[in-house]
């Protein structure tokens, strides 16, 4: 999911970024004014960090408390909704952050990537309504929070066959002399779990064996791919009709 952080324009005390302008007339370079008519007599150096330029800062950077920020907005509820994670059931990760227009403005906008990982269904009900809540709240004035829609898949939960199945296919690997294959639960998304959504007895990662999933070293062993195509011909040809 994802939420999306705006300033609100237009609101007094506020102000637009790039509201002031520099016009350029007879070669020379004239800026605005404030409106009690003062003149300019100095102003404040500012430096942009990461390629070592110097620039003035906008004029009216003295009035930046008037501004709404998107992006300070975000990293507080980025804090609020990561210290969520609860490394044994629930974790909470906000992985991708996009946000501002340049290192010398006000941020108006800023968007949130978050991952949220679960075990049941009910704990991802759980886990969107604490999210929402953060997302409700709104800690820097002028500035309001939107959370996206959920995009990925449903948890992979065990069904009233799930250990029956499970105890067909061990039985199908032993009786072709290639032992029992444990089990595990991991963090990881499958398509499976549409399958157990919809209340059918479903067994995943029962292809070709592998390590370093999702990483630059992710890899598969070769030979084991006919091995574990025979357990999973066996388990078929073994699974009764009414099952």
């Amino acid at each position: 999911i994802f939420f999306f952080i705006e300033a609100h324009r237009n609101l007094p005390g506020k102000f637009r970024s790039g509201s002031l302008r520099r016009k350029k007339r007879d070669g020379r370079d004239l800026r605005r004014r404030e409106k009690s008519g003062r003149s300019e007599r100095g102003g404040k150096i500012g430096q942009i960090g990461g390629n070592g330029r110097l620039t003035k800062p906008k004029k009216r950077n003295k009035r930046r408390q008037c501004g709404a920020f998107a992006v300070r907005e975000a990293a507080r509820k980025v804090v609020a909704i990561e210290d969520l994670t609860d490394f044994s059931r629930v974790t909470f990760n906000c992985g991708l952050i996009r946000g501002g227009s340049s290192v010398n403005t006000i941020p108006a906008h800023c968007e949130v990537d978050i991952c949220i990982r679960f075990h049941s269904n009910q704990e991802r009900d759980q886990a969107l309504g604490k999210a929402r809540a953060i997302c409700e709240r709104v800690e820097t004035p002028g500035t309001h929070c939107t959370l996206g829609p959920l995009m990925g898949f449903p948890a992979m939960e065990k069904t009233p066959k799930t250990d029956a199945l499970v105890s067909l296919y061990q039985d199908a690997s032993e009786a072709l002399g290639m032992g029992r294959p444990g089990t595990a639960s991991t963090a990881g998304c499958s398509d499976s779990a549409f399958t157990t959504s919809m209340g059918i007895p479903t067994l995943c990662a029962v292809g070709v064996l592998g390590q370093g999933q999702h990483s630059p070293d992710e890899h598969a062993f070769a030979d084991s791919l006919l091995p574990q195509a025979k357990r999973l011909a066996a388990a078929i040809l073994a699974l009764p009709d009414d099952f």
